[in-house]
């Protein structure tokens, strides 16, 4: 009865070992079937967000709020015409990712890399502009 016993926790230790290897290797399977069927785009580029500046005149700034999920690059484009020069830079509370200087038609896009949970603040500042128009588009991506 002992021997049977034995036998059968035996049976038991090994059975619950296979199971805790199997359920974890099912899982990671499960998780990667769902992330690598969704949509590409789902996953890597987000929408760009549109921040349109009707008066060149004046400094702006815009704020993307930090995600949950810290994203690895920043994406933007520029597209617009101002009647002198101006800059628009990328930047956290802590640093510098990029800042594009332009004068008259600016049609501009960039990918810096980016690895912060911090708002990412754009700013817009005009150096003797009058007249234009500019849209800044950007996104934090994965």
């Amino acid at each position: 009865m002992m021997k049977q016993f034995m036998a059968f926790m035996a049976g038991l230790a090994g059975f619950i070992r296979i199971m805790l290897t199997l359920i974890p290797i099912t899982m990671a399977f499960i998780l990667g079937f769902i992330m690598l069927s969704s949509d590409p785009n789902d996953r890597s580029i987000g929408p760009y967000k549109d921040f349109m500046i009707d008066d060149v005149s004046k400094a702006q700034t815009f704020i993307i709020p930090a995600q949950t999920i810290p994203p690895v690059v920043i994406r933007y484009r520029l597209e617009g015409v101002v009647d002198n020069s101006a800059s628009v830079s990328f930047r956290t509370s802590t640093y510098l990712y990029s800042q594009v200087k332009f004068h008259g038609v600016v049609a501009e896009s960039g990918l810096q890399d980016f690895y912060e949970m911090r708002d990412m603040q754009i700013n817009y500042e005009p150096r003797g502009v009058k007249k234009g128009h500019l849209v800044i588009k950007a996104a934090l991506n994965w």
